[in-house]
């Protein structure tokens, strides 16, 4: 299983970004790829929100690969086995 997290840019509502995590995926034999379109509901607050972050968490730490990125089309070759915290990301750029 891989994950893409991922998040809307704008008015953005498709992505090629997608499509090429699928075509990887395919050819690293993922039988499942899950896109994080909408993981954590942002207009929580408080302890709600840190719940629904480690719930969320139990999952990322059963994925073999994690794709992390930015913008579109910048940096998507980049990968880890286990899920990057912000500050990990920036400084691998």
């Amino acid at each position: 299983m891989a994950i893409l997290s991922w998040r809307w840019d704008g008015n953005l509502r498709d992505s090629r970004n997608i499509a090429s995590a699928v075509q990887v995926a395919k050819s690293m034999s993922i039988k499942y790829l899950f896109v994080a379109l909408i993981s954590i509901d942002q207009t929580l607050d408080g302890d709600s929100l840190i719940e629904e972050v480690l719930a969320f968490s139990t999952l990322y730490k059963t994925i073999t690969v994690i794709v992390a990125y930015d913008k579109v089309n910048e940096d998507f070759d980049k990968t880890t086995d286990r899920p990057w915290i912000c500050s990990e990301m920036r400084l691998y750029r």
